[in-house]
């Protein structure tokens, strides 16, 4: 796997491919496998300007919690402010299901969502990436086993999010360069 540049590869996948006209809501995945999404992913790309501007070494962990009911999945965010050797600063939050399989509310800091603000859009058959937003399409996270993209399917995640709607130019990638993550 190789270093790569996710919004070029987005620019890519929108010169090479042709546009469908979304839907008034972004479109889901069918059916997740939640044991499957469990453990660590790496934040490569986001359009959450805050969070991606004092960001590095962004990871989201997920785990089952059966005090949470039966499909919530507990859900710990990481990431060191500024650089690399930044401080560590962590967010917890608790998704719960959904109408949909790929559908969640999301309660942060004991408040919950009234409404599904976790939305699965993409997601790998081996689950090596995952695409998370919401139903306004902002913002778009996108989260890999690994913490770099392949070229392929960067292209595949940009083809997939300009032909439902989303404002690629919107995307920043995450730094990772030099990261020690914790828990490694």
């Amino acid at each position: 796997m190789f270093k790569t540049t996710l919004l070029s590869l987005f620019t890519l996948a929108l010169s090479s491919s042709s546009f469908a006209a979304p839907g008034l809501f972004p479109t889901t995945v069918k059916e997740v496998d939640l044991s499957k999404m469990q453990g660590r992913w790496y934040e490569v790309a986001s359009s959450d300007p805050l969070v991606t501007r004092i960001c590095a070494c962004t990871t989201v962990d997920y785990s089952f919690n059966s005090n949470h009911g039966v499909g919530a999945l507990d859900i710990a965010k990481s990431c060191r402010l500024g650089a690399f050797n930044g401080q560590l600063t962590e967010w917890n939050a608790i998704a719960y299901p959904g109408s949909s399989p790929a559908k969640f509310k999301l309660s942060v800091g004991g408040i919950t969502s009234p409404f599904e603000n976790y939305w699965i859009i993409a997601l790998a058959d081996d689950y090596r990436y995952a695409v998370v937003s919401t139903g306004f399409r902002n913002p778009v996270l996108v989260l890999s086993r690994m913490p770099d993209l392949t070229q392929a399917d960067a292209s595949i995640i940009g083809t997939h999010l300009y032909n439902d709607g989303y404002d690629l130019n919107k995307m920043v990638n995450t730094l990772h360069d030099g990261c020690k993550y914790p828990g490694e």
